[in-house]
């Protein structure tokens, strides 16, 4: 393996060992009987860190496909629920009340939809000043 997969899966270990033992540790001060198997894998998570860290690469896979499978699932419904909770509504509310925030509505006796814009000369100093 390259001397970087080694590091990563090196630094992998660590956090993953470090952050079971602290779980185990928080279990075992609220007098939980399972702090023993959070505490005992984080600790072999450790040892493999330091003397086989390659051991760690399945383990290393699995938890990044399970992170990405949860990633998405939340952005998902983090989305459906914005749009349904609140554009969704919006919607409704401004067709309800005649508003066309958009401008879409059709108008046949106007031979164009170009808005006309002002002229105006582009200067460095008011660009320095908009920045």
């Amino acid at each position: 393996m390259k001397d970087k997969s080694i590091k990563e899966l090196r630094d992998f270990g660590f956090r993953l060992g470090l952050g079971l033992n602290i779980l185990g540790f928080i279990m075992f001060y609220r007098e939980k009987g399972h702090f023993i198997w959070f505490s005992g894998v984080g600790s072999l998570n450790l040892i493999f860190a330091v003397l086989y860290p390659w051991v760690l690469a399945p383990i290393k896979k699995l938890l990044d496909f399970v992170i990405l499978v949860i990633s998405r699932l939340v952005s998902d419904i983090s989305l459906i629920i914005a749009f349904y909770l609140i554009f969704a509504p919006l919607g409704m509310l401004f067709r309800c009340l005649g508003r066309d925030v958009l401008d879409q509505k059709i108008d046949k006796s106007i031979k164009s939809y170009w808005l006309k814009r002002d002229k105006s000369s582009f200067s460095i100093e008011s660009y320095r000043r908009m920045g």
